[in-house]
């Protein structure tokens, strides 16, 4: 007798339930296992192609991933994952829906409940959906593409075999219990959307403070500890929005990450973190130095000044907007105009009289009245319109009129 099987796929797994209507199944899968595992490839220029009701899961609900994202998450695997790599790296698990149910064998070894092979029924009628974690196996997938590209050099290729090659993905699948219906489409879209949506998200003070990778954060850190400007007049407080009345450091690490965000790449940089950069100037190999180059700079600027750098701290240069001003020039003079001296622009800064009474502040400036019938000189705005203005009047005291047309002039 001929038995005629559905093709499946096995994997080993861990059984688990939620409820009555689903089981889990935590498993791991190699890099090149993911697009026979789902049927299809997940990444959001394939979605077109994809059957309607699937592609409007993933096209009214998800969002694709942006290129500076899927940039950062590949970047993240070449340097995290490598051997190389001085701090460790990881992904948490990648959430996948599966429409109908899931066989499993348990493994026939006493006290190992629950533990099993999973076999999964690949027919393109049994949908199988990213419910979390598309970005994550869309960079997976791109460095995959990448790694069979032969108009790259055989090198690189070989890097990324061996790369690709020396980690699993974690998976949880999502599948109906055995003794209920398979799962409708709106129900995946319904984990679809409670997985993306239901989350609350870290608030950016203290991821910032949480983050070891980002290069941008990386510099921050470094130019903390590097720059005596900084690190003599109280240092670099973490996890705080802003600096409290009682706070001796003279910068939050959120706004100083501004600065160097500025410093580096340009204002639209600054501004927000969406921003995305072709080439950008800094990565994970040149960070000391631009740390270092930068605190030479900061340094330059608060000698100059003397004790009215950190006297009055209540000072514009010191103000949120301020500290991105001052990065916006330092890109200005050292990027976009390349000057051979960018100290003695540190020293010019220092002239100017960043008092909230200078008259170079005049039009940015209120007068506000406390309660207690007291009066204070207040930035009528602190948001990314005065950073701007603060920025055509430094550069206008410094006289930097002509900037090449791809420098941070763009959104100033």
């Amino acid at each position: 007798m001929i038995t005629v099987t559905t093709p499946t796929t096995n994997f080993p797994a861990m059984q688990g339930r939620v409820g009555d209507r689903l089981v889990t199944y935590s498993t791991q899968i190699p890099p090149h296992a993911i697009e026979g595992l789902l049927g299809h490839d997940p990444r959001s220029r394939h979605w077109k192609k994809l059957p309607g009701d699937i592609e409007a899961i993933y096209s009214k609900v998800q969002r694709a991933t942006a290129g500076q994202r899927l940039r950062g998450i590949m970047d993240y695997v070449r340097l995290r994952f490598s051997p190389r790599s001085t701090l460790i790296g990881a992904f948490p698990a990648v959430s996948i829906a599966i429409q109908n149910h899931v066989g499993f064998r348990p493994l026939a070894i006493p006290d190992t409940e629950g533990v099993g092979h999973i076999q999964i029924d690949m027919s393109s009628r049994n949908a199988r959906i990213v419910v979390d974690g598309l970005g994550r196996l869309s960079s997976v997938l791109e460095l995959l593409e990448m790694s069979y590209d032969e108009s790259r050099p055989s090198d690189d290729r070989q890097q990324l075999v061996d790369l690709l090659s020396s980690f699993s993905i974690p998976v949880v699948i999502y599948a109906p219990h055995p003794e209920s219906e398979p799962l409708s489409r709106a129900e995946m879209g319904q984990l679809f959307f409670d997985f993306n949506f239901k989350a609350v998200a870290v608030p950016p003070r203290i991821a910032i403070s949480l983050d070891m990778s980002d290069p941008y954060i990386q510099v921050t850190n470094r130019l903390a500890r590097e720059s005596n400007a900084i690190k003599n007049h109280g240092g670099m407080e973490e996890r705080a929005a802003s600096l409290g009345a009682k706070s001796t450091a003279i910068v939050v690490q959120q706004v100083l990450l501004r600065f160097v965000r500025g410093a580096m790449e340009g204002a639209s940089f600054q501004e927000s973190n969406k921003a995305e950069i072709e080439n950008p100037t800094l990565s994970a190999e040149n960070t000391l130095e631009h740390a270092k180059a930068m605190a030479e700079f900061l340094d330059a600027f608060a000698d100059a000044m003397g004790e009215a750098f950190s006297k009055d701290r209540k000072s514009l240069h010191l103000s949120s907007p301020g500290w991105q001003t001052i990065g916006v020039i330092y890109h200005d003079v050292v990027h976009a105009l390349a000057s051979k001296d960018p100290v003695e622009t540190a020293r010019n800064l220092a002239q100017i009289d960043w008092s909230r009474s200078g008259p170079l502040w005049s039009d940015l400036v209120v007068e506000k009245e406390h309660s207690d019938g007291t009066k204070e000189l207040v930035l009528h705005s602190a948001g990314a319109s005065t950073k701007r203005e603060m920025v055509k009047k430094v550069r206008a005291a410094l006289s930097i009129d002509s900037l090449p047309s791809e420098s941070s002039e763009a959104l100033i």
